[in-house]
């Protein structure tokens, strides 16, 4: 039998959370542990709280879901924070590329209905990668470009292996053709070791902050 997933569940609108309940209770595996506003004083809930995944909205009662989870990651480290689901009102890239950024693995907008929330939290756990390399080179070429130097994420690529710095040269030299069909075949596993090795969550979140501190610029 399947160990049962802990969730907390943070949203500032009662009425969504007990409607997002229904939907999460009808799941044998799923549990939720914490079902609160998102305020300042649930950071500590749930970091304290034994959680697998975390569904947090776009806004919480203390402010932005991201600022929320940056701050939970900041307390527990990055690779102990519990994985995270976003919810949204609609499609945002924007919003999309900004959670990503921070290690949240997956974001689901209320157009996408229940069953969309319910693979995301599922998929997040089994961190199963929810968008390819393609898909990130689209939402990054669709956003005015940001970028911001990561001075402790540069030196520590400068030091990497030879096996891991030649998994990132194969990297950028797909990025940099941009062939949507190179993009699309290239599987994230392939990033799997910097991903265990450098201070990211995900391929994904590894991905975006090499392309903003111009890593996968030519070289």
């Amino acid at each position: 039998m399947n160990q049962s997933l802990r969730l907390a569940l943070l949203d500032s609108d009662s009425d969504v959370r007990l409607g997002r309940r229904m939907v999460i209770s009808s799941r044998p595996n799923l549990e939720i542990v914490l079902d609160a506003k998102g305020e300042a004083s649930d950071l500590s809930a749930v970091a304290d709280g034994l959680v697998d995944v975390l569904v947090l909205d776009q806004s919480l009662a203390s402010g932005p879901g991201i600022a929320f989870y940056s701050l939970l990651r900041d307390k527990l480290g990055i690779k102990q924070a519990p994985d995270c689901v976003m919810t949204t009102a609609f499609d945002q890239p924007a919003l999309l590329l900004a959670g990503l950024e921070v290690g949240i693995g997956q974001v689901v907008s209320i157009e996408q209905g229940p069953e969309a929330l319910l693979e995301a939290i599922q998929s997040a756990k089994a961190a199963e990668p929810a968008y390819s390399l393609y898909q990130l080179h689209s939402l990054i070429s669709s956003e005015a470009s940001s970028r911001k130097l990561d001075l402790d994420l540069m030196k520590l690529v400068s030091e990497l292996p030879e096996k891991l710095a030649s998994n990132l040269r194969r990297l950028r030299s797909v990025w940099l053709k941009a062939n949507p069909r190179q993009l699309g075949e290239f599987s994230l596993s392939n990033l799997d070791g910097l991903v265990a090795r450098l201070p990211v969550r995900s391929a994904a979140e590894l991905v975006i902050r090499l392309e903003r501190s111009e890593l996968l610029d030519e070289r």
